[in-house]
Order: C-alpha cells, then structure tokens, then sequence
C-alpha cells in the first residue's frame, strides 16, 4: 500500500452546499486523519481507497459529527489583551471530561480567509494563558482565537472565539 484517498461530504447540503473534501494520505503507516470544519450534529459520508498500482474499491460510512464521549468541555471565559508587541490568551477549564486535561491547543482564524488552524499546540495542562508575539501575525489582518482542551479520550469542543483583534 503506497497511501490512501479519504473523501468526505455531508449526506444533505449544509446551509445549501455540499461540500466535497478528498485528502491523500501518503504512505501506509497513518491510518487516521484529522477532518476540519465538520459541523456538529450533521452527518457525512466517508469514502477510504487504498492505493497501490491503482486506487482500490472505497469502503463507506456515515458518521455523524460529534464530540467524543469522555472528551473535554469548552474551555470557558476567553479574553485577549494586546500589547505593543504581543498579544496574550486568557481563559479558564471548563468540564474536564471523564479524564484529566493533558493540554490545550490555540486555533486562529484570520478575516481573510474563514477557515480555522491549529495555531499553537502542546499547551501544558496548568496553563490559563498564552502569549505571542504580534510578528506570528499578518499585519492589517484581523484574528479570531479559540481554545481546545484535550484529555485521553481526545479533542473536546472549542471555546467562544475571541472578538475579533487586528
């Protein structure tokens, strides 16, 4: 097996579109993927081929999008103050899930382009904030955070985003 081919959509259109993601995953050892910007409560259709001289025949299921049970809560009260060099994220735990929190991640989305990304990861468990320096930042582009608490069970759901901070 040389990779795979995943390609998902949802079962109905959302909001009028049916949006069709396909991702090839290159090599054989990761048999798992992270799909974005699924809306929670819809259901999808989900298409894996495997690759070797050829694509093969695509087994199928329909999922629906939903935290993991066990996961972690939101975290909760998110605030940012900025200074002339950086720019700090506040917030506090929310439910910890049926396991401890192990560490949080930071999503940013910047206004010129809608989709959320993984901005920093590997936060410690103990933190309540983060700081950044504003040059990670495009200049004239204004942002959008959230937090995502993770246990052992997996990604819980994100935090409000921040207003939005140019």
């Amino acid at each position: 097996v040389e990779g795979y081919r995943v390609i998902y959509q949802p079962t109905v259109p959302l909001q009028g579109v049916s949006k069709v993601v396909t991702v090839d995953v290159r090599g054989s050892w990761q048999r798992w993927l992270k799909a974005r910007d699924l809306t929670t409560g819809a259901t999808y259709t989900f298409s894996v081929q495997a690759l070797t001289v050829s694509y093969g025949p695509p087994i199928r299921a329909n999922l629906t999008a939903q935290p993991v049970q066990g996961a972690p809560g939101s975290p909760v009260e998110m605030s940012i103050t900025k200074t002339s060099t950086a720019l700090t994220l506040h917030w506090s735990e929310g439910d910890a899930g049926s396991a401890p929190v192990t560490g949080y991640v930071v999503e940013s989305r910047p206004s010129d382009e809608g989709v959320w990304d993984s901005f920093i990861r590997l936060i410690p468990p103990s933190s309540r904030s983060v700081t950044v320096p504003l040059e990670r930042l495009r200049s004239g582009i204004s942002y959008e955070f959230r937090v995502i608490a993770i246990n052992r069970y997996g990604y819980g759901q994100p935090s409000a985003p921040t207003a939005a901070l140019a």
